[in-house]
């Protein structure tokens, strides 16, 4: 569709332009080891919803910054909220969103340990039935698949603060990446554990991936630039087909 509205614009704005769909961000404040930013994943779930946003002509609401980050809790600059809070608060927004006549709703959650989703989308979406919620990574495997392939490149196995998310964060705001190498090598055993402990136990410098001296020399930035415009791209399409079918199995109107 091409436009979207924000929280810039006027209450008047608002009802004017009638949208139906609204975009919900949640994005995270937590660490990202040495070389990233705290707000990594809120810059993620923002470049995410505003181009959802734009590709459904919805209505973008202001990101919520926090999300559950208990692994994280070892570490300064970590802000969380528990599973049972943030669920609360996530509802409480989609009454508010429905009550001003939006029925078709994408909570946009990238952050990996966004648990609380899916238990999120089947309750909210069983109690009620005057709307439809969708998690904004609904067909995300395929879209991930094709923006690895445009990349040309295979990232290596990580969980956290590793090459990858060093290139999404090069792409986005180089200006806040710090010199030098991080993390460790992932031990793929380790994951079956990652839900028992702070993750300093497993990662000491909070980067579980590894990016070496070699990887600094490189130039990250197009490559996040090729997966993220490749990912959009395709995952878009995903959610914008997937919320049309979902809204129709439930007889919620479209609004074309």
């Amino acid at each position: 569709m091409g436009t979207f509205v924000t929280s810039e614009n006027t209450s008047p704005e608002l009802r004017a332009r009638a949208a139906t769909i609204a975009v919900l961000p949640v994005g995270g404040t937590e660490q990202c080891g040495p070389k990233l930013p705290c707000s990594t994943d809120s810059m993620i779930a923002d470049l995410c919803s505003r181009h959802y946003a734009r590709a459904l002509g919805a209505y973008l609401a202001p990101m919520l910054p926090f999300n559950t980050s208990q692994e994280h809790a070892g570490f300064p600059g970590t802000l969380s909220l528990s599973p049972p809070l943030l669920t609360q608060v996530v509802t409480e927004l989609v009454t508010e969103l429905a009550r001003q006549g939006y029925d078709k709703i994408v909570v946009v959650s990238p952050h990996g340990g966004s648990l609380w989703l899916p238990a999120f989308i089947r309750t909210i979406n069983h109690a009620r039935r005057d709307l439809v919620v969708i998690s904004g990574g609904a067909g995300a495997e395929r879209s991930q698949r094709k923006a690895i392939e445009a990349c040309g490149w295979t990232p290596p196995g990580e969980m956290h603060g590793g090459a990858f998310t060093v290139a999404s964060v090069a792409y986005l705001r180089p200006d806040l990446i710090r010199p030098g190498t991080a993390g460790a090598p992932v031990d793929t055993k380790m994951k079956e554990f990652a839900h028992y402990m702070v993750w300093d136990r497993i990662a000491p410098d909070g980067a579980w991936g590894q990016f070496t001296a070699e990887d600094e020399g490189k130039d990250w930035a197009p490559i996040g630039r090729r997966y993220w415009e490749t990912f959009l791209r395709e995952q878009s399409a995903e959610l914008a087909a997937h919320l049309r079918t979902a809204a129709e199995l439930r007889g919620i109107p479209w609004g074309d």
